[in-house]
């Protein structure tokens, strides 16, 4: 579903294209994850970004796709006027639009930004708090550096002359001047010897119905000397960066960028893509960069999806309908085929093959392999990437004797659009009693015993019960994994590592070696991190608070400061 708005940018009227799943419901009462995305230079929202939003929004997410100021069907003049803060305010203006939306949960929301507008996520997510997960695809980081790399001094000498000149007329006379974006051989131009960018552009204005125009100003030439958004990347962490480059990238050499992301804190990711900078979307790099960064939304703005939040991180405890829903969404007993499976970046992940069970029998299906279909018998393929892993489980167990097929993505293969069907005839698969208790463990409290979930072997604790321990003063330590900046703003008194330190500040727990200790981040996500860290260096009674300092702020302290 998608429809044409207008959202106000310093009293401007931007337009935008709103997308909804196909089957969101308002009644259903839920409020879904948002992305906010724009193109790159010069070029409007219908060049290639409807194919990206569908795919998001496929994944279940809102996403707004809009035209900058100056541009496409966003009204500003002059036309053509392309001024990196301008637009930068226009994605802040953008995101505040999404949080006002009845549909949209206001705390996840996600930038998404391509070329140009993929520096302008850099610089607004290093200081835009309200911004939960970004990706920036072919990021252009600085306009100093591409510049130097992109032509001769004496290029640079002429075009520096050109816009001295330039600016003497707009004093005098006001007059505003332009240079296409592209030109016939010969003709000056600002991309003079891309074949590359002359086909793009050409796209561009059919595919745009005449809107996008091929031409900028001359005064926002010569503001991008001076584009240099990813001078405070390292402020981006917490905020979850992944950045997808183009290992053939001619106009915004790709060193340029790995030079910035090697300043970047984690949480972060690096995906390439095998062909330029002008991808299609379509194609093999078109697959990979629309699934790179839809894993990447799903994984931070959809905690239900991540393997530390299988179950709901707001219940104290888990009840009878929950308690058995977590057993098969953590064991993954698939009675049908003998497989463990998790979830993990949307996909139903193989864990583990059961010996003597169809999966490992057909010698088709490997531990890694990732599930991004399932079909029954002859009938159509039901598509289960970012589908709940229960219900996962439903479409692949079945009846002895009957047929289900698999649409897989192979362990080994980074690229999630080539893919391999595996047929395999259900059959009973027996679990060892060791198998069957691994997923749960008994803890007694005061009011009785209860079954508390396990993560690859870390206990998940809630707040309700790290607060009754707090409160009757039991000898637990509690560790904040967070980054400095964020400690500062919320903690829970505690002591503070960041997740990054762990493995080398370990020893500075060690008298902590066998006591207690409870460990927590924004969600759950880093602290199961550092959790499974901490095992591995010897600490035998570690737990991570499930939800981390948002659900304590939720449940335990609506006061407490959000962040």
């Amino acid at each position: 579903m998608q429809q044409k708005i207008i959202f106000k940018s310093k009293g401007l009227n931007c337009s935008g294209l709103f997308f909804l799943p196909d089957n969101y419901s308002a009644t259903d009462d839920v409020k879904l994850p948002a992305i906010a995305m724009a193109h790159g230079m010069g070029t409007t929202k219908e060049v290639g970004l409807p194919q990206f939003a569908e795919r998001f929004a496929d994944a279940g997410f809102a996403v707004l796709i809009f035209d900058f100021r100056n541009l496409g069907e966003s009204e500003g003049t002059p036309r053509g006027q392309i001024f990196a803060e301008d637009q930068q305010e226009d994605y802040r203006n953008a995101i505040t639009w999404l949080q006002l939306q009845s549909q949209i949960d206001p705390e996840r929301i996600g930038v998404w930004g391509f070329s140009f507008s993929g520096g302008h996520v850099l610089q607004v997510a290093a200081f835009d708090r309200r911004i939960k997960c970004v990706v920036a695809q072919v990021p252009a980081v600085s306009g100093f550096l591409v510049a130097q790399r992109s032509n001769t001094p004496s290029d640079l000498y002429a075009v520096g002359m050109m816009l001295s000149q330039d600016r003497i007329r707009r004093y005098e006379t006001g007059e505003v001047n332009y240079l296409p974006f592209v030109a016939p051989p010969g003709q000056q131009c600002f991309f003079p010897s891309s074949e590359e960018a002359r086909e793009f552009f050409e796209a561009a204005q059919v595919a745009s119905e005449g809107r996008f125009e091929n031409r900028i100003t001359f005064e926002s030439l010569e503001r991008l000397s001076y584009f240099e958004p990813a001078v405070r990347i390292d402020a981006i962490s917490p905020t979850p960066l992944r950045m997808i480059l183009a290992k053939k990238d001619f106009l915004v050499p790709t060193d340029i960028a790995l030079a910035a992301y090697a300043r970047a804190h984690e949480p972060k990711s690096l995906v390439f893509l095998e062909g330029g900078h002008l991808g299609k979307s379509e194609g093999e790099d078109f697959e990979t960069a629309s699934a790179a960064a839809r894993d990447w939304f799903v994984q931070w703005l959809k905690p239900s999806n991540a393997a530390a939040q299988t179950y709901d991180p707001h219940s104290e405890y888990l009840g009878k309908s929950d308690l058995e829903s977590f057993e098969i969404n953590m064991r993954l007993s698939l009675t049908g085929i003998g497989a463990e499976l998790k979830s993990e970046d949307g996909y139903a992940k193989v864990e583990r093959l059961i010996s003597g069970g169809p999966a490992q029998l057909s010698g088709k299906v490997t531990v890694g392999d990732r599930i991004a279909a399932v079909g029954q018998g002859k009938d159509s393929f039901v598509d289960v990437v970012d589908m709940k892993i229960d219900k996962v489980v439903e479409l692949i167990r079945g009846k002895k004797g009957s047929v289900v097929r698999l649409m897989i993505v192979p362990a080994n293969s980074a690229d999630p659009s080539k893919r391999k069907i595996v047929e395999l005839v259900r059959d009973d698969v027996k679990l060892t009693e060791q198998e069957a208790k691994a997923e749960l463990i008994e803890k007694d409290l005061p009011d009785g015993t209860v079954k508390l979930p396990v993560v690859d072997g870390i206990p998940q604790i809630s707040v309700q019960e790290l607060k009754r321990k707090l409160d009757a003063k039991e000898d637990v330590f509690v560790l904040d994994v967070r980054e400095p900046h964020e400690h500062r703003i919320v903690n829970l008194g505690t002591s503070l590592i960041p997740v990054g330190d762990i493995e080398r500040r370990a020893s500075e727990l060690a008298d902590k070696k066998n006591s207690e200790i409870v460990v927590y981040c924004k969600v759950g996500v880093r602290s199961q991190k550092a959790a499974l860290a901490l095992k591995q260096a010897g600490f035998t009674n570690i737990s991570n608070l499930t939800g981390g300092i948002l659900a304590w702020a939720e449940k335990i302290d609506p006061s407490m400061e959000k962040h």
